[in-house]
């Protein structure tokens, strides 16, 4: 079972099973915008539980947060797999 919910005007998070990460977004353009890191930088920066499933993710975030969906890699470089 899996969750997409909305913290602040600004955070996505996807969760399941008890994995959870915060995805950046935008909410002050139109329509609204989710930041997700490119296939290349997935499993550097995501929890080991969304390696290898980035299609099944992505498909969900799109689905349920009704955002476009933008890849970009300078709001993740900084982070690590534990944030």
């Amino acid at each position: 079972m899996y969750s997409v919910t909305f913290k602040w005007k600004e955070v996505v998070i996807y969760s399941e099973d008890g994995c959870t990460f915060w995805f950046p977004a935008g909410w002050g353009v139109d329509p609204p915008v989710l930041y997700i890191p490119s296939d290349d930088l997935w499993e550097r920066v995501t929890p080991s539980c969304m390696h290898g499933r980035r299609d099944v993710i992505v498909e969900r975030l799109q689905a349920d947060s009704k955002h476009v969906l933008k890849e970009l890699d300078r709001l993740f470089e900084h982070r690590s797999r534990d944030e």
